[in-house]
């Protein structure tokens, strides 16, 4: 990641942003990792969905229902092909 990337905390929402972009993702986020690379972020949310973000651009690639319960722990397996809730 080229770009350092810095977090800001408000009304119970994490928002991801550097000079270039901000990532608003409107959710609670309670957990996140980043690939190898820094190249992807993995988003564990309150509302049970795991967002997969591309940080090259600063946008969602894919959002899923992955519990009924928040997500509390993120990560991608070793090979980065299989992400862990």
């Amino acid at each position: 990641l080229n770009t350092p990337l810095h977090f800001a905390a408000a009304e119970n929402r994490i928002c991801f942003f550097s000079q270039q972009n901000k990532i608003d993702l409107q959710v609670t986020v309670n957990c996140f990792a980043y690939n190898h690379n820094g190249t992807m972020l993995i988003a564990g949310c309150a509302d049970g969905t795991v967002r997969l973000l591309d940080m090259s651009n600063m946008a969602p690639i894919v959002v899923w229902k992955a519990h009924s319960e928040p997500v509390l722990n993120v990560s991608f397996s070793t090979d980065e092909t299989t992400v862990y809730t």
